[in-house]
């Protein structure tokens, strides 16, 4: 299975020779303005870019599916991807801030 653009980027990525474009809407958690900041984009991307690879399943309504025991349901497409990881670290919880941290990995072949 190949990693394509609109897989990690959403349906609205694009690229050219000199531009590479991404929709906001496509963007997980994101309200779209035209000052948004550095920040919130990066984290938009990076919510976004971790679907491709590993997450829990979720209704159209964003609820999360669960297990007989109540407990969520993931999904791991990490053996789809030889060369690159993506992962969630963890949430931290400061006052007046939400700390998100995650792991990326990136490999080359041993030729």
């Amino acid at each position: 299975m190949d990693l394509t653009l609109q897989n990690l980027f959403g349906e609205g990525a694009s690229q050219d020779e000199q531009v590479l474009k991404i929709s906001k809407a496509d963007l997980q958690g994101l309200t779209a303005s035209v000052n948004n900041r550095t920040e919130q984009l990066f984290v938009a991307i990076l919510l976004k870019a971790r679907l491709a690879f590993e997450g829990e399943f979720s209704t159209d309504n964003d609820e999360s599916i669960v297990t007989e025991n109540g407990e969520p349901l993931y999904f791991s497409n990490l053996e789809f991807y030889a060369f690159l990881r993506v992962f969630y670290w963890r949430k931290l919880l400061e006052p007046n801030k939400i700390i998100n941290q995650f792991v990326c990995l990136s490999y080359e072949a041993n030729q």
